[in-house]
């Protein structure tokens, strides 16, 4: 059992078990867990898998981790989830300024700007986000395993709203009314 935007999300894959003389079936949770190309864990399993917003390790500083998620959570019009990360921004030293921005895959720092603007092309459904960002980005500062972790940070934060979806989360948490809008 998860935890996935508050709410108790039960994700269990089937599993053989031998035992005796019987095979039994058992239920085992699926791991939200992996490496890619050196890039250190996104969400390392003995960390806390039950907050979405409590991915530790990696490299990314945690603004820019909320930042991300911000922006998708406005991209999925995931009030729930824009509530929840905008909370959580705020703790990681953003201002209101940012939280509004980083809703539009932007920012005032050009360096999270330029990630941001890669990571909004990642999610364009038409095909791949254009070379020449993803070379911004490294040129303005990011490493190849920042982009990698940005990237699965993305596709967490889509889970986490497809999730929130699926749930029917409660959308009037109060939180999105009395952010500025976005900018």
């Amino acid at each position: 059992d998860y935890m996935i935007a508050g709410r108790r999300i039960i994700t269990r894959r089937r599993g053989l078990v031998h035992g005796g003389s019987e095979q039994q079936y058992a239920s085992r949770p699926c791991v939200v867990h992996g490496r890619l190309q050196g890039a250190r864990d996104v969400w390392p399993t003995d960390g806390d898998i039950n907050d979405p917003g409590a991915a530790v390790g990696g490299v990314l500083p945690q603004a820019t981790r909320e930042r991300i998620a911000l922006a998708v959570a406005e991209y999925r019009e995931d009030n729930y989830s824009i509530a929840q990360h905008a909370k959580s921004a705020r703790r990681a030293g953003l201002g209101l300024d940012e939280v509004s921005k980083a809703r539009s895959f932007t920012s005032s720092d050009p360096k999270e700007a330029a990630l941001l603007v890669f990571l909004k092309e990642t999610l364009d459904p038409e095909g791949p986000p254009p070379l020449h960002l993803h070379e911004e980005a490294r040129e303005i500062g990011w490493s190849d395993e920042e982009i990698l972790e940005a990237v699965a940070h993305l596709a967490l934060n889509e889970f986490q709203s497809l999730i929130a979806s699926a749930a029917a989360l409660p959308q009037d948490q109060g939180g999105p009314r009395a952010l500025p809008p976005v900018a």
